[in-house]
């Protein structure tokens, strides 16, 4: 008899399969010896028939709920090889349930208490700080365009400098609107509420139910992030006039009340720092000024194409949004 090369692909297949179901089972096996040894149970330990017969009908409920075949399959070879090593099943059962239910149970709600934490109010504040405070990141968190200002190092820098004086730099607008942002966080209050198209949004997607748990309630949210986020790319709009055009010395003021001063970039090739040239070629570091977001008129729009009402939302009902927060608006369309 011919054999085709696709079947003996197969064969040879199957082999190593059993092959690595019989190593695992023996280390089962094994494993399974060493526990029992430590609560004192014989391994060979015989129990009555009924015990046995109840025994074998919740295991194969258990095994028939595993969804992934390969596993199923070898649990089905390991528990046959296990009873013909004379263990039995009312043995078997506790630790099976053990490695099957209550361990994969548990991780599970470890993985859903981390992601709740991770998306909580105090969270989101702490994400929201880090991004205005952090001199590591400020340069990467806060770039401007070339048209801003005049360049500096490619056609992309840090901190646009004041044309009439090079002693000064400027954060960027949305910078000034996530300090609002985050002050009305630590107050429960709103400069403004959350828009109707983001409402919309919200009530657009699944419900959440009593049998969620923290992750599938946060992958309902993702849902929501993606979508709103879509949203405001397709807002179309022309940026305002030229910043230092629109603002100039009178609007502004320091930036060291937030920590912002001395910034010196670590990346100087792609980010240059807030630094500036002395007349004998040395560098120096730059005053960091800010336009405070009340000083901004309602209908500029910024670089990033955005209003300060579109910034400030998209802040606090998108990009910070607590977890919980999201659950209590979307519970709210299903009253």
């Amino acid at each position: 008899m011919i054999i085709s090369e696709a079947r003996l692909k197969q064969i040879i297949h199957e082999e190593v399969v059993d092959r690595l179901i019989e190593i695992e089972t023996q280390k089962f096996i094994t494993v399974l010896r060493e526990e029992l040894a430590k609560e004192g149970i014989l391994l060979t330990e015989t129990q009555d028939e009924a015990t046995e017969a109840e025994a074998a009908a919740i295991l194969e409920k258990e095994l028939a709920a595993i969804k992934d075949d390969a596993r199923k399959k070898w649990w089905k070879s390991t528990i046959k090889k296990a009873i013909a090593a004379g263990v039995s099943l009312t043995i078997l059962l506790p630790f099976f349930h053990k490695v099957e239910v209550d361990a994969p149970a548990q991780d599970r709600a470890q993985t859903a208490a981390h992601t709740e934490a991770s998306r909580s109010a105090q969270r989101m504040k702490d994400r929201l700080h880090d991004k205005l405070t952090n001199k590591d990141d400020l340069g990467g968190n806060w770039n401007w365009g070339a048209h801003d200002s005049m360049p500096r190092e490619g056609d992309k820098y840090t901190f646009p400098t004041d044309p009439n004086d090079a002693h000064t730099a400027l954060m960027p607008l949305e910078w000034s609107i996530g300090w609002d942002v985050y002050e009305d966080l630590n107050s429960d209050i709103s400069k403004y509420p959350i828009p109707q198209e983001l409402l919309q949004i919200i009530a657009a997607q699944p419900e959440i139910t009593p049998e969620m748990d923290g992750k599938d309630k946060a992958r309902v949210q993702d849902g929501y992030t993606k979508a709103a986020l879509d949203y405001y790319k397709s807002i179309e709009s022309e940026p305002s006039a030229n910043f230092f055009t629109e603002f100039g010395p009178n609007d502004w003021e320091d930036a060291g009340m937030y920590g912002v001063h001395g910034y010196v970039s670590s990346d100087p090739a792609g980010m240059p720092a807030a630094t500036y040239t002395l007349p004998n070629g040395a560098q120096a570091l730059q005053d960091i000024q800010y336009v405070p977001a009340e000083r901004i008129p309602d209908g500029y729009t910024m670089n990033n194409l955005l209003t300060p009402q579109q910034q400030y939302e998209k802040y606090k009902y998108v990009d910070f949004f607590p977890l919980e927060d999201f659950i209590e608006m979307k519970k709210s369309f299903q009253k």
